[in-house]
């Protein structure tokens, strides 16, 4: 799903706690990633996965599994009944994998361009879209959408990522818990208020 106005995926990923997905859910993020592995004590069983989807109304529920053979995938889709997945870029495996609901990679701003140096100022590193280096993501967007993850990336530089037309979306992640339970949004509500702002609306 994309904003309608904007044209932009706002997807958030490695959820592993209904915390975070109420967050996104109410900032009206298209998208909730959740992060799902039962072998993995750092992500979510299958189990917790289907109650956070049961929980969480508005965003479309995709997961990520991680490395996983086509099998393996198969009985996730199964048993969670997402609407979307991520993919590793990594996952080989899968990539070819006939699977009929939407799909997301993720990239960075070292994977799309590079450090200008000539306009280099202090707390801030513009980047430049590099041709070269976008070039074999090409092949990838007609049946995936890329996912630009913003994390400790200047507003600017997401800005020019967002406008090269390379990627079709944002990818944020919740916060570290500050203390048991409690966990500071600040620095993610005002990113996301400036990208309204200027006209990068999710709602």
């Amino acid at each position: 799903m994309r904003n309608d106005e904007s044209g932009i995926i706002y997807y958030a990923g490695g959820i592993q706690h209904l915390t975070d997905a109420r967050y996104f859910a109410a900032r009206n993020f298209d998208w909730i990633g959740l992060q799902v592995d039962d072998t993995d004590p750092d992500s979510l069983k299958i189990s917790e996965a289907k109650a956070i989807k049961e929980w969480i109304e508005g965003p479309s529920i995709a997961i990520e599994p991680g490395f996983v053979d086509s099998e393996e995938l198969e009985f996730l889709i199964k048993e969670i009944k997402p609407a979307g997945i991520l993919l590793d870029m990594a996952s080989f495996q899968v990539q070819n994998h006939s699977i009929a609901m939407p799909r997301f990679q993720i990239v960075n701003d070292q994977t799309l361009g590079y450090v200008d140096q000539h306009t280099f100022e202090p707390q801030k590193i513009n980047w430049i879209v590099s041709a070269d280096l976008v070039a074999p993501l090409r092949q990838r967007i007609e049946k995936d959408s890329i996912l630009l993850d913003i994390k400790e990336m200047h507003l600017d530089s997401i800005l020019e990522f967002l406008k090269s037309g390379l990627v079709q979306g944002i990818f944020c992640t919740g916060e570290m818990e500050m203390a048991t339970g409690i966990k500071s949004y600040d620095r993610l509500n005002d990113l996301l208020d400036k990208l309204e702002e200027l006209g990068f609306k999710n709602e």
